[in-house]
């Protein structure tokens, strides 16, 4: 198996009746590939059968009429799909081995005849034999885990958006009546971790995860008739443990988060009551993967397999008898051969 995806959704949404949903991805590919080179670097052509398949389930109730009345019912829905997709495909790369049995593999993939290749994507190949590269050279000590040393890393993102729309609606004898409005909408986020070598090979680190969005609608006027904002921080501490001394390592993490936020919106414009959603969720997860030692001050890693849970609690601040408190978990595994790839660099 090259990939493995699992997402699953349980909860009580707004008006107190459960709610589930659950999809999973499976992805195989069989190859056939020939190789041509020595020692470390290896080019190869060759080509096979790739398949996936993914399933998709959603479990909802409803209530019509009023608990004890004769015309109460509770309804309950039950939805499903599912998706098989089956393709022959040809491949052009090449494998640097870190050892004798695992290599980074980049390839280009054509599912076209003629080939017609576009993009590059990168993986591990792991060989069951062993080849003919002497793997001396990666097994020296290196010094990036040592105790003392620490890591500084993080992601920002900043985006926005405008849409707009108009009509013309014609009644006869009377003209025609123009409508017009603009939707914007902006997002913040950043998450900045740093984290520190408290032993050798042993990390403690934290994050902080922030996110900041907004929206608004204006009509032809240039007045904001709905403006929607969310705001949310959070605090995620994790611990990594690395694996031995040589350059190529297995790692494994694991984390626990805590996230608060609000949810604003102002429908005065539209004449309609604002309302106030405060949201929390707490987070237990883990991953482990492999780490590259690249040179003296980068750590190449390739995280293969994750694993996390949710509990979340979103809650309206209304005098609306009828919005309660929506609740619930979700789950997410994944396991993939193609990983992405992150590199992180040492302080000193």
């Amino acid at each position: 198996m090259e990939s493995f995806e699992y997402h699953q959704y349980a909860g009580f949404c707004y008006s107190g009746l459960p709610v589930f949903f659950r999809d999973y991805t499976y992805g195989l590919n069989a190859f056939v590939r020939k190789y041509w080179g020595r020692q470390q670097w290896r080019v190869f052509a060759g080509g096979g059968v790739g398949a996936t398949y993914s399933r998709s389930d959603m479990f909802s109730q409803s209530v019509e009429g009023q608990p004890g009345s004769s015309n109460y019912h509770l309804n309950r829905y039950t939805n499903y799909s599912t998706s098989t997709t089956v393709n022959p495909f040809t491949q052009v790369g090449a494998v640097y081995f870190v050892t004798d049995r695992l290599a980074v593999e980049a390839f280009s993939q054509s599912i076209a005849f003629p080939f017609s290749f576009g993009g590059f994507n990168l993986g591990l190949s792991l060989l069951t034999g062993g080849t003919a590269y002497n793997p001396a050279v990666t097994q020296e000590v290196s010094p990036q885990t040592e105790r003392g040393h620490w890591v500084l890393s993080g992601s920002f993102r900043v985006a926005g958006n405008q849409q707009g729309s108009s009509q013309d609606v014609g009644t006869a004898g009377s003209g025609s009546n123009s409508y017009s409005s603009d939707s914007r909408a902006s997002v913040f986020t950043t998450a900045p971790s740093v984290g520190v070598f408290i032993r050798n090979n042993r990390l403690l680190g934290v994050a902080i995860p922030v996110s900041f969005q907004k929206s608004r609608v204006i009509n032809r006027s240039g007045i904001a008739v709905a403006e929607e904002s969310e705001t949310s921080i959070g605090v995620q501490p994790y611990l990594k443990q690395y694996a031995g001394t040589r350059r190529l390592r297995p790692f494994v993490e694991g984390h626990v988060g805590y996230r608060q936020g609000t949810l604003r919106r102002d429908n005065t414009g539209q004449g309609l009551p604002s309302f106030r959603i405060d949201q929390r969720s707490i987070e237990v997860g883990g991953s482990a993967g492999l780490a590259y030692m690249l040179r003296e001050r980068f750590i190449v890693e390739a995280t293969l397999g994750s694993a996390a849970a949710t509990r979340f609690t979103n809650a309206p601040q209304q005098a609306d008898p009828e919005n309660r408190k929506a609740e619930g978990w979700t789950l997410t595994v994944t396991a993939t051969l193609q990983p992405a790839f992150s590199l992180v660099y040492i302080f000193r």
